[in-house]
């Protein structure tokens, strides 16, 4: 109904039974993924460090090459991988893409690659 997304339709009388339905969802979300929205950022980072008392660093992401495409992958649970594909001749820009599936590159082109996680320092940039 707002495909902008410039007015607040939450507390519109029209869609509470769409807001029970989502309260609902991500309630079931956070529940199933043990997070807690409400906890205080010291209490969040002792958790997230697993109660070390220096800020752990995501693993290095390791990239595979099978069948033509590239793969990336990471040993720090819970990290999410960006890549970028650098074209031969070129510098890289500032553009990363978020991995999710192996994928092609073009002749003489290489990948950039860094892991990170919330909470943790981000891996190196790996080549």
């Amino acid at each position: 109904e707002d495909p902008n997304e410039l007015n607040n339709l939450a507390g519109n009388p029209e869609h509470k039974e769409k807001m029970q339905e989502l309260r609902t969802e991500m309630d079931w979300w956070l529940e199933a993924i043990n997070d807690q929205p409400n906890l205080p950022e010291k209490e969040l980072i002792a958790q997230l460090w697993d109660g070390e008392e220096t800020q752990p660093v995501t693993s290095n992401p390791i990239l595979t090459s099978s069948e033509g495409k590239v793969a990336i992958s990471c040993t720090t649970e819970g990290a999410s991988i960006g890549y970028q594909i650098i074209e031969k001749d070129e510098n890289p820009n500032e553009v990363w893409s978020i991995y999710q599936e192996p994928f092609g590159i073009p002749e003489g082109a290489r990948v950039q690659t860094q892991a990170y996680r919330i909470g943790f320092k981000p891996s190196e940039i790996v080549e």
